[in-house]
């Protein structure tokens, strides 16, 4: 069994994988007209629930390594509080999806790796990722 300080190297390792497209500033990102006409995947995390984390940084890096030209991002929940309240957001990690402005919410809180995966295959057959 891992042990806290293991699993939170774990998330931490996870985290470096899709490093190549991280961007802790959301808000940012978001108000750039640029960026609103170009979907986005956001990763809302707690830093709680390592297993979970685990299982949605699995999905993402999967994904990511499919469709490399997706954007995710990673987005601390304590550090970006207004869009957390704009999302309503109760369950963490959650899963959000920015397509030209507008917020989806397409997983939160305990999951599988295979819905995750689901919902953001879903996503990106259904919009223009590029």
């Amino acid at each position: 069994m891992l042990t806290k300080l293991k699993l939170t190297s774990l998330v931490l390792c996870s985290f470096l994988l899709i490093a190549c497209s991280i961007d802790h500033h959301p808000s940012s990102h978001a108000n750039n007209p640029e960026n609103l006409e170009r979907p986005t995947v956001f990763f809302i995390y707690d830093d709680d629930n390592h297993e979970s984390e685990r299982k949605y940084l699995e999905a993402i890096s999967t994904f990511h390594a499919e469709h490399p030209d997706t954007e995710v991002l990673l987005v601390d929940k304590h550090e970006e509080q207004a869009l957390v309240d704009e999302l309503n957001l109760s369950e963490f990690p959650a899963l959000v999806f920015q397509e030209t402005g507008s917020y989806y919410v397409r997983a939160s809180g305990p999951t599988s790796k295979e819905i995750i995966l689901h919902h953001l295959r879903s996503d990106y057959d259904r919009y223009s990722f590029y």
